[in-house]
């Protein structure tokens, strides 16, 4: 029964944002990779970025707390094209499920990150909840054929 569940729990983590949601080393990865994508655009020669600017990224780059992490994927994915691309891709496969997730990006993030940003969440751990059970909620759990 346990290697039924392990195998069934591998294929959920196959999508990318249940695999974001629910799995550290998933997490972790997809945060480096978004991280590097920020970073790649703003520590160039020639863009100066300000010590404060550079302090944060230090910082968000050194955390390992899944809210943290989770806000930072979902305030990237509403802010930058290319990290929007980049979730997208892991849906090549599935043409269906990467509209949905483009419609859900195009919408559903920016609807509620503007909210974050306008003062209608009390912070950002509200928003990430928020966000996390409305991705699982709207989203849906991968389907799953054994």
């Amino acid at each position: 029964m346990s290697d039924l569940i392990h195998t069934i729990e591998s294929k959920r983590c196959d999508d990318f944002f249940y695999g974001t949601l629910f799995n550290d080393t998933i997490r972790n990865n997809v945060f480096r990779n978004i991280l590097e994508i920020i970073k790649k655009k703003i520590c160039t020669p020639d863009v100066n970025i300000s010590e404060r600017l550079n302090i944060t990224l230090r910082k968000i780059e050194n955390t390992n707390l899944p809210v943290l992490q989770h806000s930072f994927i979902l305030f990237a994915a509403f802010n930058d094209k290319d990290v929007q691309d980049y979730v997208l891709c892991a849906y090549n496969n599935d043409t269906e499920k990467k509209k949905e997730v483009y419609e859900y990006l195009k919408n559903v993030l920016h609807e509620n990150t503007n909210k974050l940003l306008n003062g209608k969440f009390s912070g950002i751990v509200e928003y990430t909840d928020f966000m996390r059970y409305h991705i699982l909620t709207e989203l849906g759990l991968p389907k799953i054929t054994l």
